[in-house]
């Protein structure tokens, strides 16, 4: 697995800019992170401004450290300039060539898909970049538009697997979704 530059990344799709996260992005994460649409899936604490507050410097100090092993990167509409959310690919923590995705757009933007591009950016960028294998994602059972998005971007389930106990007591796990090198390549997705 290579490593890019310690320069700061911005991966470019049709709609969407990926960007790396600033302090003047807290402000609008926390009141994103108070809807409660954009709650459904995650656990209590992420609504607590202090929680995103913490989240977003994390997000600065991991874009960083050298070697770098996170790249969480702002979403941004490129229509408006807003900050519409984060997507992410994680190494830490990974097996070589390993890497956890993850994304979150605001409910205000769902279903016209800016999710799937910004999703093909940070895995393309995985692949080509940073030379990666495998992506994981882990995703809330019951969330069925992860598994759509995730479906159509070619990832695969692999299993479940038990969550937090504020999932257990919804009747949730962990729905688990692998996308490979070759698959990326034998669906010939573009940005």
């Amino acid at each position: 697995m290579t490593s890019p530059s310690k320069a700061a990344v911005q991966l470019e799709a049709h709609r969407v800019t990926l960007r790396e996260f600033t302090l003047a992005d807290i402000a609008v994460c926390q009141r994103q992170h108070a809807d409660p649409r954009f709650l459904e899936f995650y656990s209590p604490e992420v609504g607590d401004p202090a929680f995103v507050k913490s989240l977003v410097e994390l997000f600065i100090r991991t874009a960083n450290t050298e070697p770098r092993f996170d790249y969480t990167l702002a979403v941004v509409e490129r229509g408006t300039s807003q900050l519409i959310g984060s997507c992410s690919i994680r190494t830490a923590g990974q097996e070589q060539g390993h890497a956890e995705f993850g994304l979150g757009l605001w409910a205000d933007v769902w279903g016209r898909g800016l999710a799937t591009e910004a999703a093909r950016a940070i895995i393309a960028f995985g692949f080509e970049k940073l030379g990666l294998e495998e992506i994981r994602g882990v995703s809330v059972s019951a969330n069925d538009r992860v598994g759509r998005l995730v479906t159509k971007l070619k990832f695969v389930k692999t299993g479940e697997r038990d969550g937090a106990a504020w999932m257990a007591a919804r009747g949730w796990k962990h729905s688990v979704w692998t996308l490979t090198r070759s698959a990326w390549a034998d669906a010939g997705v573009a940005l």
